[in-house]
C-alpha cells in the first residue's frame, strides 16, 4: 500500500488541456437541423471548420494521404453530429457486413476520450456500406478494444461519384462525460482504406510510440450541454420448451416438453452525465451466445469469456489488478452440489434475484466501479424407487464487488485499489457447509506509471485473500489441485484438517520499455503464496509459485530495401515453488518475423 501512496501529483482537473498538438472546433446548429441520410446536404455543415491534416500511418508512416477526406463536427441541445467526406482515386471498397466486423470494407471511425482521462476511449464508426462499427477502449492501448459496447446512434452512408459520404448520430444520452460549462473531449480520426492497405489518422501515434488516448488531439466548441435524464427500461417475458422425442417413461421430471417461463426487467439510469446505475431483477441472458462445446481433461477450470450485457458494462473498472481476483461469470454459474438419484432434475443455472452497478467517473479524475448481487438457493429434484425429493445444491449468497481508479498524470498512470466480497446463507450443519466456504474477501492495490514519454513502464499490484467456513470445507480447499497441502513428498505437509481459514498473498510487478524504433524490452515477477484463495468469486490454476521472465526484442519499423519491418525476440521464463522438491522449470523461445515490401509476411518460431 505505501509504495502505491509514494506516487504523487493526482490530476484535479478532469477538463485541463493535454498536451496536445492538435485542435478541432464544433458548431452549435439548431435542433432539427441536420437530417441522418449520409448525404451532407444540409447547409449547417459548412458552417463547421472541416478537418483535413490527415496522416498516413500505413503503409508509408508520415506521408499525406492518397486521397484527401473531410471531417465536420456540429451539434445541438440533444447529440453530436460527424460528416466526412471521403474523396477515393481508386475506387471504394464496401461490401456488406457484420456490425463490428471491417477488416477488407473501407471505413471511418472517430475515436473519443468524453472523460479526458488520456486512458480510455469510445470508438463511433461506420463502413462505406453503413454498417456500424462501435467499439470500447478500456485501456491507453489501440489493440485493446472491447466489441461489446454498442451504444444507441445511428450512421448513414451515401455513394459519390467521387467516393462516398457519412453522417453519423451520437445522442448525449449515449456519452459519459463531465459536467462542465465547455467540454474538451480528446479526439481521433480514423480511416481505413483496404484496396491499398493505407491506415490515415488525424492524431497520429507513430510505430515506435505506446499509448492511444493520451496522444489524441482536442475537441473544442461544446458548450452549455444539460445533462439528460438517461432512463432505460427493458421488462421481458420468456418461455421456453425442451422437447424429449424418445424420452423415458419413467422418468418423472420429462414430460416430453419440459415447458418453463421467466420474467424479469433490467434497468439503466443515468446519475447525471458521467455516473450510470443499472439494476436487474432477475435478469435475462437468453439472447447472448451460447459458450462452446469442449472436453476439458485437465485438472484447470476452463475461463468461458462473459457475454452477458449488465455485466460487460463498465467491467474494465471492476477488473483489478492481474484480472484474477474478480470472474463475472461466478455469479449465475450453475450449482455445483450433489444430488444423487435414479432420475435427477439438476439447475443448470443459479437464478439472480437482482443484481445492481454503478460505475463512472468522477471530476476529479477517480473512476469508480460498484456491483452488488443477490443470487437465490436452488434445487435439484431428484427421484429414487420413485419416491420424489428436493436437494438444496446452491445456498442464498451475496456478492459484492468494490473498484477505485485515480488518474495520476497525463500519460495514462494510475492507481487503484479493489475489494470483493462473497458470503453464503449456510447453517453449520447444512451438508453444503462441507464443501464450500462461507465468506471469501479479496482486496488489493495496484498503480501503473509511465515516464520518459511514455516510453517506459512500471506496474505494481498486491492483493490478499481470505477465506472462512467448516472445517471440511477448508479441508477440501487444501487438497484441490490448486494447492495439494496433503502432498507426501514435500518437506513439510501443510495439510490442517482443523483449520477454519486460509490467507493468503499476491504480488505481480514489471517494468519494461515499451516504445522506440529498435530496442524494446521487459522483465516481471508474480508471488503467489501457498495459500492464496481468490477462486470463489475470481480465478486460480496454482497457488505457491514464483513465476517470471524477461523478453528483447529488436526491430526495425522504417522500410528498407527488402523489408518493410522484421523483428527478432526472445523470450526467458522461469518457475519455481515454494516447495524447493519441485525444482524449477526454464523457458527458452524466439519469435521473429519479417515484413516484406509488398506486405506478405513469414514467421520463425
Amino acid at each position: 500500500m505505501a509504495v502505491v501512496a509514494a506516487w504523487s501529483g493526482v490530476q484535479t482537473a478532469a477538463q485541463e488541456p493535454a498536451s496536445a498538438a492538435k485542435r478541432a472546433e464544433a458548431v452549435r446548429v439548431p435542433a432539427g437541423t441536420i437530417e441522418i441520410d449520409g448525404r451532407l446536404d444540409e447547409a449547417a455543415w459548412q458552417t463547421a471548420p472541416p478537418v483535413t491534416d490527415f496522416i498516413q500511418k500505413e503503409p508509408v508512416e508520415g506521408a499525406p494521404p492518397t486521397d484527401r477526406f473531410e471531417v465536420r463536427f456540429v451539434y445541438d441541445d440533444s447529440a453530436v453530429y460527424v460528416g466526412a467526406r471521403m474523396f477515393s482515386s481508386v475506387g471504394v471498397q464496401g461490401p456488406l457486413s457484420r456490425r463490428d466486423d471491417g477488416d477488407q470494407i473501407e471505413s471511418l471511425q472517430i475515436e473519443l476520450d468524453t472523460y479526458l482521462d488520456n486512458r480510455t476511449a469510445y470508438a463511433y464508426g461506420v463502413t462505406a456500406a453503413g454498417v456500424r462499427l462501435d467499439h470500447f477502449h478500456p485501456t491507453d492501448n489501440e489493440g485493446d478494444e472491447d466489441p461489446e459496447y454498442d451504444p444507441v446512434g445511428q450512421a448513414r452512408t451515401e455513394r459519390t461519384d467521387d467516393g462516398w459520404t457519412a453522417e453519423l448520430w451520437l445522442p448525449f444520452s449515449q456519452l459519459r462525460f463531465n459536467e462542465v460549462a465547455e467540454q474538451v473531449w480528446g479526439l481521433n480520426i480514423k480511416r481505413y482504406v483496404p484496396s491499398i492497405e493505407e491506415e490515415n489518422y488525424w492524431a497520429l501515434v507513430r510505430r515506435t510510440e505506446s499509448g492511444w488516448a493520451s496522444r489524441f488531439g482536442e475537441l473544442h466548441g461544446v458548450r452549455d450541454v444539460e445533462p439528460s435524464r438517461r432512463l432505460e427500461i427493458a421488462p421481458y417475458v420468456a418461455g421456453s420448451s425442451r422437447v424429449t422425442g424418445d424420452r423415458d417413461p419413467d422418468d418423472p421430471f420429462d414430460d416430453g416438453k419440459n415447458l418453463a417461463g421467466r420474467v424479469g426487467a433490467d434497468i439503466k439510469y443515468g446519475l447525471g452525465s458521467n455516473l450510470t446505475l443499472d439494476v436487474a431483477v432477475n435478469p435475462d441472458f437468453g439472447q447472448i451466445d451460447a459458450d462452446p462445446a469442449e472436453v476439458n481433461l485437465t485438472v484447470f477450470e476452463t475461463i468461458f469469456p462473459e457475454l452477458r450485457p449488465f455485466f460487460l458494462e463498465g467491467n474494465n473498472v471492476l477488473t483489478a489488478g492481474t484480472g484474477n481476483y474478480y470472474y463475472s461469470r461466478r455469479i449465475g454459474a450453475r450449482p455445483n452440489g450433489l444430488a444423487s438419484g435414479d432420475f435427477v432434475d439438476y439447475p443448470d443455472t443459479t437464478t439472480i434475484l437482482g443484481a445492481g452497478k454503478l460505475t463512472g467517473r468522477l471530476p476529479s479524475g477517480t473512476s469508480i466501479g460498484l456491483l452488488g448481487a443477490v443470487t437465490d438457493q436452488e434445487f435439484a429434484r431428484t427421484s429414487i424407487d420413485g419416491d420424489e425429493s428436493r436437494v438444496r445444491v446452491t445456498p442464498r449468497s451475496g456478492w459484492g464487488v468494490a473498484r477505485v481508479i485515480q488518474e495520476i498524470d497525463d500519460a495514462g498512470s494510475t492507481v487503484g485499489a479493489h475489494l470483493t466480497v462473497l458470503h453464503r446463507e449456510m447453517s453449520a450443519d447444512d451438508p453444503l457447509a462441507s464443501r464450500l466456504s462461507r465468506n471469501a474477501v479479496t482486496v488489493g492495490a495496484d498503480t501503473r506509471k509511465r515516464f520518459s514519454d511514455r516510453t517506459y513502464e512500471a506496474a505494481l499490484n498486491v492483493g490478499f485473500t481470505h477465506i472462512d467456513g467448516e472445517t471440511e470445507a477448508i479441508a477440501g480447499y487444501q487438497t484441490r489441485n490448486s494447492h495439494l497441502f496433503q502432498r507426501v513428498d514435500q518437506p513439510t505437509i501443510r495439510f490442517d484438517p482443523p483449520r477454519r481459514s486460509l490467507n493468503g498473498t499476491q504480488v505481480n510487478g514489471s517494468i519494461g520499455k515499451i516504445a522506440g524504433r529498435h530496442w524494446l524490452w521487459r522483465t516481471n515477477l508474480m508471488i503467489e503464496s501457498t495459500e492464496l484463495e481468490p477462486s470463489d468469486f475470481g480465478r486460480l490454476n496454482f497457488a505457491g509459485d514464483y513465476s517470471g521472465g524477461a523478453r528483447l526484442t529488436y526491430r526495425e519499423t522504417v522500410p528498407g530495401a527488402l523489408f518493410r519491418a522484421y523483428s527478432f525476440t526472445v523470450n526467458l521464463q522461469h518457475y519455481s515453488y515454494f516447495d524447493r522438491d519441485l525444482g524449477m522449470r526454464y523457458g527458452l523461445s524466439s519469435s521473429n518475423s519479417f515484413t516484406v515490401l509488398n506486405f506478405w509476411r513469414t514467421s520463425l518460431n
